[in-house]
């Protein structure tokens, strides 16, 4: 009798996993069968907004869906990132995220995610911040000079900041710890918004990505004065990185990738990084992209996740050395 149960069990036991199997190979094969979401945790006109909206342009057309680009904006990108990070991990929320994922639960009160609570699909690309002023500004011609002005009356140079701890927030972070330049930083709910101000005058400098300021380059209404790159830009090959102005400690990258919330299944997030790898190396997203100004280089889930985990430990030391805390801002 009891090899009889034991049977059974066995029997129901198998059963039991081939019907499961059954139903994973069935979602991921009907994957997807309505619109994905794509949250973008920043105002529209940012790098981040029209590096999204681009990108889901491409993807439909591999991905056999639409995808509808969300900005939830609020908190420096962190009620975005929560909106992402607490979602369903179906496949049918979708986040570009940047490396604040790494750093917001350190630096900022009441932030319940960490990178692990994503699931990484495909790197977008990787970009780097721009310090730029008015056209006609006193500040266009030097920054050595705006420096020396900056010194010269502590805490009186403003600096528009696109949210908090993006990496012009690091960048910004080495020029006042590293070098003794003691900007006054002001925060803005993303790139579009620093950028009206440094227009209006509202403050000196802002910090921006190429894409946001591009077009207003070529209007000859702002003037990118410092990069953050390790090299000059293809977009302004006339502007000085901060290394060549003797500033090499504020270089700091931004990348871009694409993410679930963390408990996707396997089928799925294949699903999505093959479409997802297709649109970016479509030639047609590429011509649109670098006609943004906006960098390409796409990577795989797992070059991905291996360039979140190398920047943990190179953030995990500023945080430790700078001894910054929740609340903590440049």
């Amino acid at each position: 009798m009891r090899r009889l149960h034991l049977g059974i069990l066995g029997s129901a036991c198998a059963v039991l996993a081939f019907l499961l199997g059954m139903q994973s190979s069935a979602s991921a094969a009907d994957f997807p069968n309505h619109p994905v979401t794509l949250v973008v945790q920043y105002p529209a006109g940012g790098g981040i907004d029209i590096t999204s909206r681009l990108l889901a342009k491409y993807a439909e057309k591999y991905l056999g869906q639409r995808i509808i680009v969300v900005n939830v904006v609020g908190g420096g990108g962190v009620v975005g990132n929560t909106r992402v990070a607490s979602s369903k991990p179906d496949g049918y929320t979708l986040g570009l995220e940047i490396p604040a994922i790494i750093t917001d639960k350190s630096l900022l009160p009441d932030v319940s995610y960490t990178a692990e609570s994503f699931d990484p699909i495909v790197l977008v690309n990787t970009d780097f911040g721009v310090l730029d002023v008015k056209s006609g500004s006193e500040f266009e011609k030097s920054f050595k000079e705006t420096v020396t002005q900056a010194k010269a009356h502590p805490h009186t140079m403003t600096v528009g900041e696109s949210g908090l701890w993006t990496s012009n927030d690091w960048s910004l972070l080495a020029l006042k710890q590293v070098y003794g330049v003691p900007f006054q930083r002001v925060e803005f709910q993303g790139g579009a918004p620093a950028l009206r101000a440094v227009m209006a005058g509202t403050v000196n400098l802002a910090f921006n990505y190429p894409s946001e300021i591009v077009d207003y380059v070529k209007a000859g209404t702002v003037k990118p004065v410092a990069v953050a790159a390790p090299k000059r830009l293809a977009s302004f090959p006339d502007t000085p990185t901060f290394k060549e102005l003797g500033f090499p400690s504020a270089q700091f990258a931004l990348w871009r990738i694409l993410v679930t919330p963390h408990g996707i299944s396997a089928d799925v997030q294949k699903v999505l990084e093959t479409a997802f790898l297709k649109a970016l190396n479509d030639p047609e997203l590429k011509a649109d992209y670098a006609k943004a100004s906006l960098p390409w280089g796409p990577g795989s889930a797992q070059q991905a996740l291996a360039l979140i985990r190398s920047d943990e430990r190179v953030y995990k030391t500023f945080i430790e050395r700078y001894k910054l805390h929740p609340g903590s801002t440049p």
